[in-house]
């Protein structure tokens, strides 16, 4: 990318030599030049920056084929709803396993984003991470009834408490993963906790077998549901 830039650089600087003695203001024969070519160079430069450089992936739940499902869930408007029976230890649970697992590697540098509400803090737990909900490989995070934390996993599990949150209103929350070295979290934009230890690693090849695992459990006689809108993901290839 820097090599990229500098190569855009020189060429601009090759193109005022020709041009001979630059003159502020450019005048508009010079300007219409310069804005041709950066219009086409650094466009160029952003798509392949993008193709080249990074996996994306991004959804507002707007259908759910292709996701494992176990329980209740619901597609809406809003995107999904996720409900548990009214016994105490039920679970609904949402995942998104992709057939091709090269493309997700836990040695890349990558960050994930959920969005969701739930209607009780009493009596629940939640799980939203990429990986394995658990002591699997996994980062994301754990809602205990209003206690949010930052979780990261591979054999041994390392949590965070990050804050509390309230019942009926939407949290985003993100996770920033930097392989062998940390992973940052934040709630609604604003970093909360940091964690360097039982990173995932996933072993010599890091191929990552589950993109996203959501679970929401009961943990008394009463049914519980979230409400998840949105899961954004991005990976340095």
């Amino acid at each position: 990318m820097k090599w990229k830039i500098l190569t855009i650089v020189a060429i601009i600087l090759s193109i005022i030599s020709i041009m001979g003695v630059l003159k502020y203001p450019i005048d508009k024969i010079d300007q219409d030049i310069l804005r041709k070519f950066l219009k086409q160079e650094i466009g160029d430069l952003v798509f392949d920056a993008n193709w080249n450089d990074f996996v994306y992936f991004h959804t507002l739940f707007e259908s759910l084929d292709g996701y494992g499902i176990t329980g209740t869930v619901v597609p809406g408007t809003w995107g999904f709803t996720m409900t548990t029976g009214a016994i105490s230890g039920n679970s609904a649970e949402l995942e998104k396993n992709p057939a091709y697992q090269k493309v997700f590697n836990w040695h890349k540098q990558q960050r994930m984003k959920v969005n969701f509400q739930l209607g009780s803090i009493t009596a629940v737990t939640v799980s939203a991470v990429v990986g394995l909900v658990g002591a699997d490989v996994h980062y994301g995070f754990k809602v205990i009834n209003n206690t949010v934390y930052g979780t990261v996993g591979d054999t041994s599990q390392s949590t965070i408490v990050l804050g509390t949150i309230s019942a009926n209103l939407n949290y985003d929350y993100e996770a920033r993963f930097f392989p062998s070295q940390k992973v940052i979290f934040l709630i609604d934009g604003v970093e909360k906790g940091v964690l360097t230890t039982n990173l995932p690693y996933g072993g010599t090849s890091g191929e990552n077998e589950q993109l996203l695992e959501i679970v929401i459990t009961t943990n008394e006689n009463v049914a519980k549901f979230l409400l998840m809108s949105e899961f954004e993901f991005i990976q340095k290839k």
